[in-house]
């Protein structure tokens, strides 16, 4: 990881948070799901990260979309719509 993660801790140590140089771009796979959509919004608030989400119903990740996240119709067992997605 070295320089490339950055955590964040609170006084007693206890993670907060963290930065990553991550580049220009993410993909998420099961954007529409609990962990899928808080690591949407999480990327999606960090400078200069464009956040797209692969999403089987993409009218599910409507909400994403107006926090500045992509979201892509797709599925991860179609190689197809993955090729896309990226």
């Amino acid at each position: 990881m070295g320089d490339r993660w950055r955590p964040s801790l609170d006084c007693r140590g206890r993670y907060i948070g963290g930065s990553a140089d991550l580049g220009d771009s993410v993909l998420i796979t099961g954007v529409t799901g609990f962990i899928g959509s808080w690591l949407a919004l999480r990327l999606a608030r960090e400078p200069g990260v464009h956040v797209r989400g692969l999403a089987r119903t993409p009218a599910k990740g409507e909400w994403l979309a107006q926090q500045g996240v992509e979201i892509v119709a797709g599925d991860i067992t179609d190689p197809a719509s993955l090729v896309a997605a990226m």
